[in-house]
């Protein structure tokens, strides 16, 4: 397997091969089904590494509510980051990212507040957006009660919770909501769901773990009868100068490679500061995480 600039890392290559498979049978399979081995292929994850305080609660703000998982180092006045976890705004909950979130509260000094948010096609768009914006006005609200700084936020999430992430991070600045809004982190995001004719996405279409088929069943689910994919693009929403900087990382064997790269050039042209990183020899796996 060859992509645009080098071979597949070794590692990811044999992981392919064994896990062709259980991709053939994923494109026929519902979601419930999706759901199930998701989690127990989680289950069998290592557990991750110890944070001082880890606790799950509940977030409220006027008459909604959203459960979340708080990592927090030991120290006080902490900055924060708001985690959103990917699964295609289907699959996924607060166990998803659970180690990564640990190594992120402990490597960045920072509390992680990570998103259980509402999931389609239940709930589909714009329930998840919706509910991230409850959790931020709770931080707005209750971050020095808890002993963090909220001059000092960052939003962040892979895939799907990428997408969720700089929608919210535009957002935020365009209602003037009083939380310091300093950095977003964007982890193979999805950024364009009008469209998927991107080289990556043909190049890539199957057997490279996320699949172009999979990602329009995963689209469909979450706009639903009544949701915009331009809006829910986040390459098609103007984003405004006061917006905050970014990190974006792609992986050069992802469908989704082109669009971060051309969503990256997109911020960039509404001079915001962008630091791109492609990861040439990886794909749209959790392992790319681990950089």
């Amino acid at each position: 397997m060859e992509g645009e600039h080098e071979k597949l890392s070794p590692g990811l290559h044999d992981f392919l091969i064994k896990f062709k498979e259980e991709l053939q049978k994923s494109r026929n399979m519902d979601w419930d089904e999706l759901c199930q081995i998701a989690k127990a292929q989680i289950a069998q994850r290592d557990p991750g590494e110890d944070v001082y305080l880890i606790k799950d609660i509940i977030c409220y703000f006027e008459d909604k509510s959203v459960p979340v998982r708080i990592y927090q180092p030991e120290g006080d006045y902490l900055q924060i980051l708001v985690y959103f976890h990917g699964g295609g705004w289907v699959l996924g909950d607060l166990d998803t990212q659970d180690p990564l979130c640990r190594k992120i509260a402990n490597r960045a000094n920072c509390v992680v507040v990570s998103v259980d948010y509402s999931l389609a096609p239940e709930k589909p768009y714009p329930a998840a957006l919706e509910d991230g914006m409850v959790v931020i006005q709770w931080i707005i609200r209750n971050a020095r009660k808890m002993g963090w700084d909220p001059s000092k936020t960052v939003l962040a999430g892979d895939s799907a919770g990428g997408n969720i992430a700089t929608i919210l991070a535009n957002k935020v600045v365009r209602e003037e909501l009083t939380i310091g809004l300093i950095h977003q982190v964007l982890i193979y995001p999805v950024t364009n769901i009008v469209s998927f004719d991107t080289l990556s996405y043909n190049r890539f279409a199957e057997g490279y773990y996320l699949e172009k088929s999979m990602m329009k069943r995963f689209a469909d689910a979450y706009i639903g009868e009544k949701g915009s994919r331009f809006q829910a693009s986040p390459f098609h929403i103007p984003f405004i100068k006061q917006s905050p900087s970014a990190t974006i990382i792609t992986a050069g064997y992802d469908p989704l490679r082109d669009e971060g790269r051309d969503y990256a050039d997109r911020l960039k042209q509404s001079y915001l500061k962008v630091n791109h990183v492609n990861y040439r020899s990886e794909e749209h796996t959790s392992e790319l995480q681990s950089h």
